[in-house]
């Protein structure tokens, strides 16, 4: 096996590079979201999307119940029944009201999870972020959300990968077919920014 291959070692070794070269991550900064774009592409290129039926609006109504109904309430309890910092509290009240990362897409990938699913949850987290993340920011800390933001991450960090994953699903290139190393290497760069 390819020690590139190796999730654990390219994580670990890119966590420790940044520890070792700290003052390069801020330069590369600006690579960030490209290279997250390529690894959502790669990750999904192969998945066959299908259509959407009631089976698939009720997982998607269990994604969002867990994020935002289950997880949610408990960050949002814990900032406020242990952080004293005002900024840190604020920060996990934060944390509670947005969807999950959209790199969990490519980590289902590598651990070889239900893509579709993931793919679902994490659109039909966006679109209710829109309506969510507003009025829990508001209400615990009084400021108001750029909603315009959610939008362009849809759009540019799934929705976008999603359309260029089926323009190119018949493609056989070969860095295709090293599609582990390559993911690997993006998310461990993406640990190092």
């Amino acid at each position: 096996m390819n020690i590139l291959e190796n999730s654990k070692f390219v994580f670990f070794f890119f966590i420790v590079l940044g520890f070792i070269f700290p003052i390069y991550a801020d330069d590369l900064k600006i690579l960030l979201i490209p290279s997250v774009i390529i690894m959502m592409i790669i990750s999904i290129k192969d998945v066959h999307i299908g259509h959407f039926n009631k089976s698939n609006y009720k997982k998607a109504l269990k994604l969002i119940f867990v994020n935002y109904f289950l997880l949610s309430p408990i960050y949002i309890a814990l900032a406020l029944l242990f952080i004293k910092n005002p900024d840190y509290k604020a920060g996990f009240i934060i944390l509670a009201s947005v969807p999950p990362a959209a790199s969990i897409i490519p980590l289902t990938y590598i651990y070889h999870g239900d893509i579709k699913d993931t793919i679902l949850g994490e659109i039909a987290c966006y679109l209710f972020a829109l309506i969510y993340s507003p009025l829990i920011v508001y209400f615990f800390l009084g400021k108001t959300v750029n909603i315009l933001f959610y939008v362009e991450i849809l759009f540019l960090i799934i929705l976008f990968p999603i359309l260029i994953s089926r323009l190119i699903h018949n493609l056989k290139w070969k860095i295709f077919k090293k599609k582990n190393i390559v993911v690997n290497l993006i998310y461990g760069f993406s640990f190092y920014i």
